[in-house]
């Protein structure tokens, strides 16, 4: 019956470990004591648990999708640390970024 259960949650909720999820679960649970489920509640805790779970997975980008806004100036510049530079100074060097990536016109 247990490993029917597992295998059917693993057919249906193929983007989680359900294994590991399951765990989590049991100490979820230990940790609340007054969250503790009756025998006949735990199924749907159990397939709410994963859906959830697996919604997550589906939704959230992973890390390496999320695009970094694209700016014009130099890694080095933007990546600086030590010395905060003032917005107005940023602007600036945007401004004069741009104009000398314009061509310059034929006279």
């Amino acid at each position: 019956m247990i490993q029917e259960s597992l295998n059917d949650w693993n057919d249906m909720f193929p983007s989680i470990n359900v294994l590991t999820e399951l765990k989590r679960m049991k100490a979820y649970l230990e940790a609340h004591p007054n969250k503790k489920r009756k025998a006949h509640e735990m199924e749907n805790f159990v397939l709410r648990w994963l859906s959830k779970e697996q919604d997550q997975k589906l939704v959230a980008p992973k890390p390496q999708e999320i695009k970094q806004p694209q700016s014009d100036l130099p890694d080095w510049y933007t990546n600086q640390k030590s010395t905060p530079v003032k917005e107005s100074t940023k602007k600036e060097l945007e401004k004069r970024l741009e104009r000398l990536r314009k061509p310059k016109e034929i006279q």
